[in-house]
C-alpha cells in the first residue's frame, strides 16, 4: 500500500487534476502494454473498423462497387462512368477524368476591409466526380444520391468563383 500511495503523490505532482483520486480508485485499473508494433496496431484497428462498417451498411446506403479495376463510392457513378467511357469511344466527349481535385480560393482582406487586388489563398478543394470537354466547354459532373450541406456550399462557391455550373445525375 505504501508504494501506491507514494505512486499516487508522484502523479498528483506532475498533474492537475488528481487531487481528490484515491489510491482505491487506481487500484482495479492495469496497464498492459502492447507487444505489437503501432502500425500493427493501427492497421487492426482500421480492419475491425472497417469490418463493422460493412456489416453495418453505409450511411446513405450506397454500395461500393469496382469495376475494370477502379473503384466507385457507388453503383451510380460507375454506371454513368461507363456511359461515359462509351461517349468518349464515339467521340463525343474529349479529356475525360475522374476524381479531379479543383481548389477553391478566398480572397485576401485589407485591415480596412477591402480585398487586396490579386491577392487570393485556398480555403477549399472540390473533388468532382468527372470532367470533360463537349463542344469547346468544360463540363463538371457530380453523381448525386444526397445534397449535403458542403456539397451545396461547395457548388455555389465554385460558381461564384470560376462561373462553372455543376451538372448532377
Amino acid at each position: 500500500m505504501a508504494e501506491s500511495q507514494v505512486a499516487l503523490e508522484s502523479l498528483m505532482c506532475a498533474s492537475r487534476g488528481w487531487e481528490n483520486v484515491k489510491a482505491s480508485d487506481l487500484a482495479h485499473r492495469t496497464v498492459q502494454k502492447s507487444r505489437r508494433r503501432p502500425l500493427e496496431r493501427a492497421r487492426i484497428e482500421y480492419e475491425a473498423r472497417s469490418a463493422e462498417t460493412q456489416a453495418r451498411g453505409s450511411k446513405y446506403r450506397n454500395v461500393r462497387v469496382v469495376v475494370n479495376g477502379e473503384r466507385f463510392d457507388s453503383q451510380r457513378e460507375a454506371a454513368y462512368w461507363q456511359g461515359l467511357l462509351a461517349r468518349q469511344a464515339a467521340g463525343e466527349i474529349t479529356h475525360l477524368e475522374r476524381q479531379v481535385h479543383i481548389p477553391l480560393y478566398c480572397p485576401i482582406m485589407a485591415p480596412d476591409g477591402f480585398p487586396i487586388p490579386g491577392s487570393t489563398s485556398q480555403v477549399a478543394t472540390y473533388v468532382a466526380d468527372f470532367t470533360w470537354v463537349e463542344s469547346g466547354k468544360t463540363v463538371i459532373c457530380d453523381a448525386k444520391g444526397k445534397r449535403l450541406p458542403m456539397y451545396t456550399l461547395k457548388k455555389r462557391w465554385l460558381y461564384a468563383q470560376n462561373g462553372i455550373a455543376i451538372l448532377e445525375v
